[in-house]
């Protein structure tokens, strides 16, 4: 009889929101990337366009870092993932022992005083 880990359940949960969050994020920032640097590329204001051109700039520093977060989660999750496996394959299961007859085996009768018999 094996005993599951209920962290096993935890930690997937955690990370699925982990990932559809930084999902979310990805999406976010590569639409603020597109539309800051197509409007950029209309706007004759100058300083208009030097900052939606600074946003852009903003936004996809922001993206590459949320890319490499979620490549980090991802391998960190899947190298886990390996070792339980690796874990699981190599575990050997504990051999049957009767508790009971292991019990009384180890219990000992007191020793009964030869005073007290008297």
């Amino acid at each position: 009889m094996e005993i599951d880990r209920p962290a096993r359940g935890f930690r997937t949960v955690s990370f699925v929101v982990t990932v559809a969050g930084l999902a979310v994020i990805i999406v976010t920032l590569g639409v603020m990337v597109v539309l800051a640097t197509g409007r950029a590329a209309g706007e004759t204001d100058e300083p208009t366009r030097d900052g939606l051109v600074r946003l852009a700039y903003v936004s996809m520093v922001l993206l590459g870092l949320a890319v490499v977060l979620l490549g980090w989660v991802v391998a960190r999750h899947l190298g886990r993932r390996m070792r339980s496996i690796q874990r699981d394959l190599h575990h050997e299961p504990t051999p049957y022992v009767d508790a009971w007859s292991e019990a009384g085996r180890r219990a000992k009768a007191p020793e009964e005083d030869s005073e007290s018999e008297r």
